[in-house]
C-alpha cells in the first residue's frame, strides 16, 4: 500500500484568535509547537450561534501549552469538534494536511505521528480525569463555604428562627464562644444532613482510568515496537484511537456541566447583593462589632473568599473583580478599629471566676489525705513542663507517669460522689468528670466558657436514637449492677475472673468493685488507645490537647447520635444479631437490634475504640464503644471503621467454631474464604488479584482487610461508583445490604443488576418462609409480637 500524501505548514496565530470552533469539522491535523491554548466548551445547542456567541457562552474545561497535538479526538469519525481551542498567547502551530481525506492511511504511513496522537489522547484523559476532580472538589467547598457563612451570620445576628442554625443545633452543633477561622472551615456536612460535592465521586473509576494506564504502559514501555506494530496493523490504533475518543467526549460532556453548574453558583455568592458573603461585606461594621467573633475573622473571613476565587480562576480563567473592593473595604474596618485604640480587647470569661483555684475545690471535694493532695498538686505545677512537640522525652515521661496515676485515683473517688448527687457537685468537679478538667490556667478564657456552655447538652440529654451516654452514666449502670462490668486487659470476662478470683489482688465482686474494675480495664486502656498519642496519653484537659475551637470539636451525645444515624441509614443492618426468641412452649431463631453504648470518655483523641462486642456471652447485651468527648480526628471515618470492627467481631462470634466456613461463618467466613483463596478464584482478573495481593501485604489482619473493603463500601459503593471487586461486591450485596431505597437505585447499574436480582430472589423466599413460620403468633389484635415484626420489617427493608 502506498504513503499516503501529505503536507505541512507552519502558521503563526495571534493571541485571542480563535483556533478551532466547537461545532466545526477539522480535515487536518493540528500540533502546538509554541504558546499556550486555551479550551472551552458550551453546554447549548449552538446551532445558529455566531463564533462570539459559541466563545462568550463557553466555560473553560483545560489550558494546553506546546509542543502539544491537539482537537484530534474526533478527527478520524469526521464528527463535531467538541470544544473550541483560543489562543491564549501567540502561537505557532503546524498544520498536517492530507489531500485524500484518508486520515487513517496517514497514520499507517506516519506511525511516529500515530503513536503521539495516541499519547496525547490519553494525557487529555489523565488531565481531564483530574480537571473533573477539582471542579467536583470546589463545588463542595464553595457549598461548604456557604453553609458556614451562613451559620456564622445567622449567630452573630442571633437569629433564634435561622433555618440552618436550628438544624446545627438540633443535630447536636454547638455555638462557640466566640466564632474563628477554625468554625468556618469546619465541614458540617452530617450535622446538615448534607453531602459536599459529592464525596462518592470517583472520576478515575468513572473513566476507565486502569485502561488510561494500560495504554500508557503500552505506548511506553516499548514504543519502537509499537509503532512497528502500527504500521503493519492499523486497526490496534483505531481500536485504542477509538477508545480514548469516547473517553474524551464523556469527559467534555460531564466537565462542561459541572462548570456550567459551578459558575452559576459562584457567580451567585460573588455578584449576588442578597448573597450570604454580600450581606456580610455590607454589615461589616456591626459584623465586626459583634462580641461573638474574634479579632482576626474579617481576615478569615477575606481569605476565604480570596482563595476560593483563585482556585475558580485557576480552573475556569474567570475572576470575580467586583468583589475585591468590597473585601478590602471590610479589612480597612478592622484596621481602623486597631487603630483607634492602642491595645485590642482581651476576651474576659463569663465562667472563670466560679473556675478560681478549681484544682483546690476538686482536691478538697475529693477529700483525698493531706499528703496525697499535694502530691496531686505538685503534679499539676509540673504539666507545663511536659515537651508535647514531643511528650516521649524521658522528663516529660515522667510527669504524665505521675498525671496518668493521678487522674484516676480523682476520678476513682469522685466518681462516687456524682452517683449519691451529680446535682450536689461544683462546677469544677462537673467539669472535670466529663471532660478531665483540673486547672483552669491550662485553658484560655474562650476554651473555659465553651466548655462551661456546653455542660447542659451532657446533663439535659434531648431525644437520641443510640444509647450514648457519658462515662459518669455508664459507670452509674454498673454501680447500680444494671450492666455488667466489661472485659479486662487479657480480654477475659469479669464473671470468671470472680469465679476464679485466683489473681494476686484478689477481685472486689461489689458495686463498688465492678466500677473500680472498669475503670482499672476498659477506661485506662480505653482512654490511651483513642487519644492522639497512645504513647504519651495525658489526662488533664488543656490547650494542647486540641487545635481548633473546643466548643466544635466537643462529641455531644446528640452530635454523635446524628452521626451513627446517619451510618445506620446506609447499613440498616448494623446492630442486628442472631438470637433466640422466647414464648410459652416455643422458641424461634431471629435477628434482633441491640444497640451499643457509645460511652464519651474525659478525653481528647482521634480514635473510637470498640471494647467489647457483647458482655458475658449474652446476645441480648450491649457493645461497648469508646468515643473521646473532645475529638480532634474526623469523626465519620472513625465510626465508619469502628462499626466495620464491631461487624466482624460480632459475626465472628455469633459464628463460633464455623466462623471460617464461607456458608455457615455468615459474611466472615465468606470473606475468609476469599482472603485465602482470591488467587485461585476465575471470577476475578490477573490485575484484580494483583492488586488485592499488593493490599494483603500492606494489610495483614482479615479484620481490618474487611474495614477497608466496607469503608468503601459505604463511602462509594452506595453511589454506584465499583471501589471494590466483584467478589466482595457480591459478599456485602449479600450480607451487608444497602436498605430499598438505595438498592432500587443500583438495580438498573450493570455491577448490581444481577447481584440485585439474586438477591431479591433469596429475599422474596425468606420473608415468604417467616410469614407463613409466625402466622401462629399472630395476636387477637392482628399484630405479631414487637421482635417478630421489627425482625420482619428489616428483612423486607
Amino acid at each position: 500500500m502506498p504513503a499516503v500524501e501529505y503536507k505541512s505548514e507552519k502558521i503563526r496565530i495571534n493571541m485571542g484568535s480563535i483556533v478551532a470552533l466547537q461545532g466545526s469539522i477539522l480535515k487536518e491535523i493540528l500540533l502546538l509547537n509554541e504558546g499556550t491554548i486555551e479550551v472551552k466548551r458550551c453546554q447549548e445547542n449552538i446551532k445558529g450561534f455566531l463564533p462570539e456567541e459559541v466563545i462568550e457562552k463557553s466555560k473553560r474545561v483545560e489550558v494546553i501549552s506546546g509542543p502539544s497535538i491537539f482537537a484530534i479526538e474526533n478527527i478520524v469519525s469526521e464528527s463535531d469538534v467538541k470544544y473550541s481551542y483560543i489562543a491564549m498567547s501567540d502561537c505557532e502551530i503546524t498544520k498536517f494536511i492530507i489531500p485524500s481525506g484518508d486520515i487513517i492511511g496517514f497514520f499507517k504511513s506516519t506511525p511516529q505521528i500515530a503513536m503521539n496522537v495516541l499519547l496525547t489522547m490519553k494525557e487529555g484523559c489523565v488531565r481531564n480525569i483530574n480537571n473533573l476532580k477539582t471542579f467536583s472538589t470546589l463545588f463542595g467547598e464553595l457549598e461548604k463555604i456557604v453553609d458556614n457563612l451562613e451559620l456564622f451570620k445567622a449567630i452573630v445576628d442571633n437569629n433564634s428562627q435561622s433555618e440552618i442554625l436550628l438544624l446545627y443545633l438540633k443535630n447536636g452543633g454547638t455555638i462557640p464562644v466566640k466564632v474563628d477561622s477554625s468554625f468556618l472551615l469546619a465541614d458540617y456536612s452530617t450535622i446538615l444532613g448534607k453531602s459536599y460535592g459529592n464525596p462518592g465521586f470517583d472520576p478515575k473509576a468513572k473513566y476507565q482510568w486502569k485502561k488510561l494506564e494500560f495504554v500508557h504502559n503500552l505506548l511506553k514501555s516499548r514504543p519502537d515496537s509499537f509503532i512497528q506494530i502500527i504500521s503493519t496493523q492499523i486497526q490496534v490504533f483505531n481500536y485504542l484511537y477509538t477508545e480514548l475518543s469516547l473517553i474524551l467526549n464523556q469527559l467534555s460532556a460531564d466537565i462542561g456541566k459541572i462548570a456550567a453548574k459551578l459558575e452559576e453558583k459562584i457567580d451567585a455568592f460573588y455578584e449576588d447583593k442578597f448573597s450570604v458573603l454580600n450581606q456580610i461585606l455590607d454589615n461589616g461594621e456591626s459584623v465586626l462589632s459583634s462580641d461573638k467573633v474574634t479579632p482576626t475573622i474579617s481576615k478569615a473571613i477575606i481569605v476565604i473568599s480570596r482563595n476560593l476565587d483563585h482556585a475558580y480562576k485557576k480552573i475556569s480563567g474567570k475572576e470575580h473583580t467586583n468583589i475585591f473592593p468590597k473585601l478590602d473595604r471590610f479589612s480597612k474596618i478592622n484596621l481602623s478599629k486597631s487603630e483607634g485604640s492602642k491595645e485590642e480587647k482581651k476576651y474576659q470569661s463569663v465562667h472563670k471566676q466560679k473556675l478560681i483555684g478549681s484544682k483546690n475545690s476538686i482536691l478538697s471535694f475529693a477529700n483525698l489525705p493531706g499528703v496525697e493532695a499535694e502530691k496531686i498538686k505538685s503534679n499539676i505545677a509540673k504539666f507545663n513542663d511536659i515537651n508535647f512537640k514531643d511528650p516521649t522525652d524521658k522528663d516529660s515521661r515522667k510527669i504524665i507517669k505521675d498525671i496518668h496515676t493521678d487522674f484516676f485515683r480523682l476520678f476513682s473517688v469522685l466518681v462516687f460522689k456524682a452517683f449519691e448527687d451529680w446535682s450536689a457537685l461544683p462546677l469544677p468537679v462537673k467539669l472535670f468528670l466529663y471532660f478531665g478538667f483540673i486547672d483552669e490556667n491550662l485553658l484560655n478564657d474562650e476554651e473555659i466558657d465553651g466548655l462551661c456552655d456546653s455542660l447542659i447538652q451532657f446533663e439535659r440529654l434531648s431525644e437520641l436514637n443510640y444509647p450514648i451516654i457519658t462515662l459518669v452514666d455508664y459507670l452509674h449502670l454498673i454501680y447500680k449492677e444494671e450492666e455488667s462490668p466489661g472485659l479486662s486487659l487479657n480480654g477475659e470476662e469479669y464473671s470468671k475472673l470472680v469465679r476464679k478470683n485466683t489473681g494476686r489482688t484478689p477481685i472486689d465482686d461489689t458495686p463498688a468493685g465492678k466500677v473500680a474494675f472498669e475503670i482499672e480495664n476498659m477506661i485506662k486502656e480505653g482512654m490511651r488507645v483513642t487519644s492522639d498519642n497512645p504513647r504519651a496519653f495525658v489526662p488533664y484537659l488543656s490547650s494542647n490537647s486540641f487545635k481548633g475551637n473546643i466548643s466544635t470539636l466537643l462529641n455531644t451525645p446528640k452530635k454523635v447520635d446524628t452521626f451513627i444515624k446517619r451510618i445506620n441509614d446506609v447499613d440498616p443492618n448494623l446492630f442486628f444479631r442472631e438470637l433466640t426468641w422466647k414464648t410459652t412452649g416455643h422458641s424461634e431463631l431471629i435477628r434482633k437490634e441491640v444497640k451499643p453504648y457509645m460511652i464519651l470518655v474525659p478525653s481528647s483523641g482521634i480514635r473510637v475504640q470498640l471494647w467489647q462486642e457483647i458482655v458475658n456471652n449474652s446476645r441480648n447485651t450491649r457493645a461497648r464503644i469508646i468515643v473521646p468527648i473532645v475529638f480532634n480526628g474526623t469523626l465519620d471515618k472513625a465510626l465508619v471503621h469502628t462499626f466495620a470492627n464491631f461487624r466482624w467481631e460480632l459475626n465472628k462470634m455469633i459464628a463460633g467454631a464455623n466462623w471460617m466456613d464461607p456458608v455457615e461463618g455468615g459474611f466472615v467466613g465468606a470473606f475468609y474464604d476469599f482472603s485465602q483463596y482470591y488467587p485461585k478464584l476465575n471470577e476475578l482478573s490477573i490485575d484484580a488479584k494483583e492488586e488485592i495481593k499488593l493490599l494483603f501485604n500492606k494489610i495483614k489482619i482479615d479484620r481490618d482487610r474487611f474495614a477497608y473493603f466496607y469503608e468503601k463500601w459505604f463511602t462509594y459503593e452506595k453511589d454506584g461508583v465499583a471501589k471494590i471487586n466483584k467478589v466482595v461486591r457480591a459478599i456485602f450485596y449479600r450480607h451487608i445490604p444497602f436498605p430499598s431505597e438505595i438498592r432500587e437505585r443500583l438495580k438498573f447499574l450493570p455491577l448490581y443488576e444481577h447481584l440485585d436480582n439474586k438477591y431479591n430472589n433469596i429475599k422474596r423466599k425468606e420473608i415468604k418462609s417467616l410469614e407463613a413460620k409466625y402466622h401462629k403468633y399472630v395476636q387477637n389484635d392482628g399484630s405479631l409480637p414487637e421482635d417478630l415484626q421489627a425482625y420482619l420489617d428489616i428483612q423486607k427493608r
